[in-house]
């Protein structure tokens, strides 16, 4: 995310069933809010559902540093790895 730092990042307490790269373009507005997220099928290497939404969910937890004079929206990427142990 150019030009802005990460305040709070992800927190995924449930343990996913199964493994996969889940890749998220996200989007974030001028407070730092991240206001939602889809789903980047190329470079994912899973189509789960389950994995995506709690990518999803995660990535919606997410806050950046503000940036008052930023475009009211800002297009960034988030990539999870689910790894079973």
């Amino acid at each position: 995310m150019a030009g802005r730092g990460l305040m709070r990042g992800p927190n995924i307490s449930e343990k996913p069933t199964e493994g996969g790269k889940v890749a998220l373009d996200i989007f974030v507005d001028r407070t730092g809010k991240v206001t939602h997220v889809a789903f980047n099928l190329d470079r994912s290497t899973t189509t789960s559902q389950v994995l995506f939404n709690l990518a999803k969910k995660a990535a919606l937890q997410c806050t950046f540093s503000p940036k008052p004079d930023g475009p009211a929206e800002q297009k960034g990427d988030m990539t999870f790895i689910f790894i079973l142990e």
